[in-house]
């Protein structure tokens, strides 16, 4: 493991990246936990290995990931439609009922009636 110690330092040097963490799981095991550099430079407050990261746009894609696999399982389809999924009530706007799994994958809205 401790090629991390020589390879992610060199990555944030290259890229300026100020702060890293790196988790490794084997076998559901974490097995390597550890901070790189500042999570706060004007602080000087190292990162520790469970400081927590604005993660911002980066989500869209993972949470997609996730969705495809959950259709790549046969749980959802992706013209499963997601608020009657979710179950949680009945909105003031029905229209809402019609949107399905694609259109937020897609960023579309649905243009029903």
């Amino acid at each position: 493991m401790e090629s991390f110690d020589t390879v992610i330092p060199a990555l944030m040097s290259r890229w300026n990246i100020p702060g890293a963490a790196v988790a490794v799981m084997k076998e559901g095991r974490l097995i390597f936990a550890r901070g790189y550099g500042y999570a706060d430079k004007s602080k000087n407050e190292l990162v520790m290995p469970d400081s927590l990261f604005r993660i911002a746009s980066i989500s869209k894609p993972i949470t997609a990931t996730c969705v495809m696999r959950l259709v790549e399982q046969g749980r959802i389809s992706l013209d499963t439609k997601v608020f009657p999924f979710l179950d949680l009530g009945v909105p003031s706007d029905t229209r809402i009922n019609q949107i399905t799994v694609r259109n937020l994958l897609e960023h579309t809205g649905w243009l029903g009636s």
